[in-house]
Formats: structure tokens, C-alpha cells, sequence
């Protein structure tokens, strides 16, 4: 039977990541990483983050998702953009390999393979930016998979069981084998179907039954539909007017769901005459109060939303505070509630 909740240790999105913003090697490269993979024979689950780097027209730097199997078969693919300056992380689970409005059907041999391909700006691939693997259980295991660890949501929504319920393989689908979910358990709910009838949770492993939204008590309005692709369609729209900017037509790849809009988290680079340096920081708490000073008592400047990637500049003396750019202002965080990746506290500079 399912495990509690409580029983779990509660992870945030992306947890997994790192970003590592490295010097360009050549003339085009977006920067990213895959975090977490995990494949069945007819969906999967990715935990990724990638960079906007290089303009590839219209102020976005293009790139693809690619899923292959042990016969290097397409099983899915997904072109996306991100706008210069701006890191997304994505998690998704479940998602069908047919997502991508095409049916290649199901994977031949295993490992599953994902792929993020850096694009040029007519979408011709360039190189490979990251790759991770996974055996499929439905197959015979290939030993050469290179992420072979179960895929834990992040705890972002928690559902309390009401009635004794039949979990499901589906939204209104059969039961998983003599699945129950229990009253008065605690599970981490994960997504909704798109009528609101139903929810799924997670209770183990790497598979999300789903059970009627009726029986359990949840933040239904804000749970999240189940996505049937990994970035959904992406419109880029500048923050602010931009003189001698023109706005780029909206990027509909496959469009098959509703435009996601991105605003970029920096618009410029603050003239300060410092510059940032390689090492990038995860928020790790809701809303990290960024303050124009290395100390509790200054002036907040904004609020941080959790699982944000800001660019680091420097630390105090201290080495209790790390000095990060986020809407084009410069503050103070404290790193007590940060992840650095691409460096070290010790590796950043002591800036003012």
C-alpha cells in the first residue's frame, strides 16, 4: 500500500538541477541540464532546466527536446525557445509520447534516451547540450541507462483522502490492481484532468493513479492540469518597450494547447561595473526577500519566487549573503535559503 506523505521527504522542483552558466565554446550554445529522467512505453518524465544564450532571432535562443529509443526511433519531439537571459525549469510527469501530435508508437529497446539539441535560428540542430537515459521496465533492461532512480513530484499541493477510494489508472479509467486510497491519508497530489473530476497522486514510485477530486480535499482551482507537452507553446513578449525593438511573431510549435507566456526574469544588466559571474543560484523557499543591503534590517527590493535562477555577483564578508540581479535590480539574499551551482561561496568574490 502507498506510504504516507509524511514519510517522504519533501523536495522542491528542480531540486535536482544544476545550471551551470560555462564560458560559450562556440559561436551558438544554450545552456542546459536534465535533472531527472524516467520512461515507460508510452510516457515520461523529465525534470530539465534550460538557458537562453544566443539570439536566434526575435530575442529568444532556439532549442529541441528530443526522446529516442535503443534504435535511436523518435518516439517524441518538441522545439522551444527561451528568451536571452532566462533560465526555465520544467517538471512534468506523464506525458505521452504522442504529445508531440505525432504517433511513432512505442519503444523498441531500451534505454530511452532525451536529448536537448541547441538549434540555429532556422532550427537546423547544432549540437547536443545534455542527455539522459532511462531503462524502461516494460522492456528488457539495457544496463546502459544512466538515471535509474524513481521520480518523486515536487510537494507542492497536498491532498487529504476523505473516503475510502479506488485509485485509477486513468481519469475515469480501471483501478490499479486493488490500489485503495485510505481516508484520512495525506498524499501529494499532482495534477488534475482537465474536466477538475479527477486527481492524481503520487504514492510511489514513479507511476500517478488518479483518484475522483470528489473524495479528497485539495487546492483544486490551483492544481495544475495534467500537460501534454513539456514547455507547452511559448509566446515571448518583452517586459518593457524596447526603442528599435521589434516584437517577434509568437512561436507556436505544434500549437496544441494554450500559450504559455514567458517574461524574462532579466531585462538588462544593471550598470554597476560589476559583472556576474558563472555561478548561478536556485531559490530554495516561496518568496526570498532580495534587500538592497547584506543584512535583515535594509530595505527589500522584491520578493524571489521559489525555484527562481538568478546570476551571482559576489558575497559579503561575511559569506552570509550572495549579491544576485533579478527584475534588473541588484540585492542582497542569504544563503541560507539558496543553491549555488557552477561554483562555491569560496570561489565568489567579496563585492560591496
Amino acid at each position: 500500500m502507498a506510504k504516507s506523505i509524511n514519510r517522504y521527504i519533501l523536495i522542491a522542483v528542480s531540486a535536482a538541477l544544476i545550471v551551470i552558466l560555462l564560458p560559450l565554446t562556440s559561436a551558438r550554445a544554450a545552456t542546459a541540464i536534465i535533472g531527472r529522467f524516467y520512461a515507460t512505453c508510452s510516457s515520461f518524465s523529465v525534470d530539465a532546466a534550460v538557458n537562453g544564450t544566443t539570439d536566434d532571432g526575435g530575442g529568444v535562443d532556439k532549442f529541441r527536446y528530443l526522446i529516442t529509443d535503443g534504435t535511436g526511433k523518435k518516439l517524441y519531439s518538441e522545439d522551444s525557445v527561451r528568451p536571452i537571459n532566462f533560465t526555465r525549469g520544467v517538471v512534468v510527469l506523464q506525458v505521452s509520447y504522442d504529445g508531440d501530435g505525432i504517433v511513432d508508437g512505442p519503444p523498441a529497446a531500451n534505454p530511452v534516451k532525451l536529448q536537448i539539441i541547441d538549434l540555429d535560428s532556422v532550427g537546423n540542430p547544432i549540437n547536443v547540450l545534455y542527455t539522459l537515459s532511462y531503462d524502461a521496465k516494460c522492456l528488457p533492461a539495457s544496463g546502459a541507462a544512466t538515471y535509474n532512480y524513481d521520480f518523486q513530484p515536487p510537494a507542492t499541493f497536498r491532498a487529504r483522502i476523505n473516503v475510502n477510494s479506488p485509485l485509477l489508472q486513468y481519469p475515469g479509467g480501471p483501478q490499479v490492481g486493488a490500489l485503495i486510497g485510505e481516508a484520512g491519508k495525506d498524499y501529494i497530489a499532482v495534477y488534475k484532468s482537465a474536466d477538475g473530476l479527477y486527481v492524481s497522486l503520487y504514492v510511489g514510485g514513479n507511476d500517478l493513479p488518479w483518484i475522483s477530486s470528489a473524495a479528497v480535499t485539495v487546492d483544486l482551482a490551483n492544481l495544475p492540469v495534467q500537460p501534454t507537452r513539456i514547455d507547452g507553446v511559448i509566446v515571448y513578449n518583452p517586459p518593457t518597450p524596447i526603442p528599435g525593438y521589434v516584437t517577434p511573431t509568437p512561436i507556436y510549435p505544434y500549437a496544441t494547447s494554450t500559450p504559455i507566456v514567458i517574461i524574462p526574469i532579466i531585462t538588462s544588466t544593471p550598470n554597476t561595473g560589476q559583472a556576474p559571474t558563472n555561478i548561478v543560484a536556485q531559490i530554495r523557499t516561496y518568496r526570498l526577500r532580495m534587500r538592497a543591503l547584506p543584512t535583515t534590517n535594509s530595505a527589500i527590493l522584491g520578493l524571489i519566487p521559489l525555484r527562481t535562477y538568478v546570476p551571482v555577483y559576489g558575497k559579503d564578508s561575511t559569506g552570509r549573503w550572495i549579491k544576485v540581479v533579478y527584475n534588473g535590480n541588484l540585492g542582497w539574499v542569504s544563503t541560507a535559503y539558496v543553491r549555488l551551482s557552477g561554483g562555491t561561496m569560496a570561489q565568489l568574490p567579496v563585492v560591496q
